[in-house]
């Protein structure tokens, strides 16, 4: 079983390499002689969505956390204010981002230190269930051995208390 847990970083790589996508395509559409704007490599919050498979909130709030970022910028802002269907294209560090998988790289080493907490806190665990089951076997193997004391410190006082009489 695979348990897969989605944060805004994976969220945020996914929509990063849409933009990234996008570019690349009027990229190489530009290279072999067909002029591509850039509104031509931007991508509308309803496109997002459907790439994403998110709601347009979601979007709205991701894109506006990667522009603050530096890596995509809003290129067109939509003039009917309640679509707020506006274009983004990505930017040059948005580019390189990308391709060095930046929001996967900052989930990956998220995760891992996730995962030494949790191994840090079984050992924890491990390590008090060891010291309780010692102590247990310890003092398991004491009582006896104080009884035993016991027996002879009684012996002791009544032979004590005999001599004593006479």
């Amino acid at each position: 079983m695979k348990i897969k847990v989605i944060d805004n970083n994976t969220r945020k790589e996914k929509l990063l390499k849409a933009l990234y996508d996008k570019w690349k395509v009027g990229y190489d559409e530009t290279n072999f002689g067909r002029q591509v704007t850039d509104l031509g490599r931007s991508l509308s919050v309803l496109e997002l969505t459907d790439i994403a498979k998110l709601n347009k909130s979601e979007i709205e709030k991701l894109m506006i956390s990667i522009s603050s970022d530096g890596f995509a910028c809003m290129y067109q802002s939509d003039p009917n204010t309640n679509q707020k269907n506006h274009l983004y294209l990505i930017t040059e560090i948005g580019k390189k981002a990308a391709v060095d998988n930046h929001y996967h790289n900052l989930s990956a080493v998220k995760n891992q230190t996730t995962l030494f907490e949790i191994f840090g806190v079984i050992i924890g665990i491990l390590g008090f269930i060891l010291a309780l089951t010692t102590f247990l076997i310890q003092r398991n193997n004491i009582d006896p051995q104080i009884e035993k004391l016991q027996k002879q410190i009684d012996i002791l006082k009544s032979e004590i208390s005999h001599t004593n009489k006479k």
